[in-house]
């Protein structure tokens, strides 16, 4: 099982993108402030149900929005499953 696909609505500095990734590894790499801590937590929230860092859910919306999605698309050997998690 692996996360096939991110979907980020509105989520901290990420307005809207999607990001695939591969079934073996995945490097993520930028400049500073570029949102890959923000992409990791994303990652935590959806796999947890949790922030990291002790932030509460509406720190995490983007400067502006009242609410964030975080969807994924999860491959597995029975077929991929979409999970999410949205605020506000």
């Amino acid at each position: 099982m692996f996360l096939k696909l991110l979907k980020l609505y509105n989520f901290r500095n990420i307005k809207t993108d999607s990001i695939a990734f591969e079934e073996r590894v995945n490097f993520i790499t930028g400049q500073n402030g570029a949102g890959k801590t923000n992409l990791i937590e994303a990652i935590s929230i959806l796999s947890t149900c949790k922030q990291l860092r002790g932030k509460s859910a509406a720190e995490l919306v983007s400067w502006g929005k009242d609410e964030f999605s975080v969807f994924g698309l999860i491959a597995s050997l029975s077929g991929d499953k979409e999970i999410g998690v949205s605020y506000g």
